[in-house]
This record gives C-alpha cells, structure tokens and sequence, in this order.
C-alpha cells in the first residue's frame, strides 16, 4: 500500500480540523465574550495539536516508514 505515508499526516489534519470546529463552537457556547472565547479555543488548539501529536508518535511504529 502506497498511502501508508500519507495516513498520519490526514489524521492529524482530519483531528486538527475538529479541533478547531470544537474550539469555535465551545468557545461560543462556554463564553459570550468574543476575548474569552478566543483564549478558550486557543488553548483548546494547543491541546489538540499536542494530542495530534501524540497519537501520531505512538502510531508511527505501527506503520513501516519507507524512504
């Protein structure tokens, strides 16, 4: 399979993308000011792309990296 390379990163993407559709609408609904909500989905942001990270670290061993 050829797209073994290319899966970790569209995972990241794919778990990236939901994180900021969280961030934005847990943002909103958890504050209604716009300054809050921005600090809120900021972290949230940096959550997410530790998370990404991870998973992604622990799955790289799984799948043969090929040069």
């Amino acid at each position: 399979m050829s797209d073994i390379r290319t899966t970790p990163y569209s995972n990241a993407v794919i778990t990236g993308l939901i994180g900021v559709l969280v961030a934005i609408t847990g943002g909103l609904l958890l504050a209604p000011d716009w300054q809050m909500s921005a600090v809120l989905g900021g972290c949230a942001l940096i959550v997410t792309a530790f998370v990404a990270a991870g998973v992604e670290a622990v799955l790289s061993p799984v799948a043969p990296r090929q040069h």
